[in-house]
């Protein structure tokens, strides 16, 4: 499968906020404001990206305690 433009503009991304491991990601939300296209479109990409082994899903933020 063949990379697309906005596969491209979601690794540009990545690459410019230094996303390069684990520890180093953005979520989802962070992302989207800097496209040109969708939420919709940029779940599908990213999960594209994953799939292909382009992207990993990174570190996940621990909710707040209740209390």
């Amino acid at each position: 499968m063949e990379l697309s433009r906005s596969d491209f503009q979601i690794l540009n991304v990545l690459k410019e906020h230094q996303c390069t491991n684990y520890q180093e990601s953005m979520t989802l939300q962070e992302i989207i404001p800097e496209l040109p296209f969708s939420r919709v479109t940029a779940y599908k990409r990213l999960k594209n990206l994953c799939d292909m082994g382009y992207t990993a899903k990174g570190c996940q933020a621990e909710p707040l305690p209740v209390k």
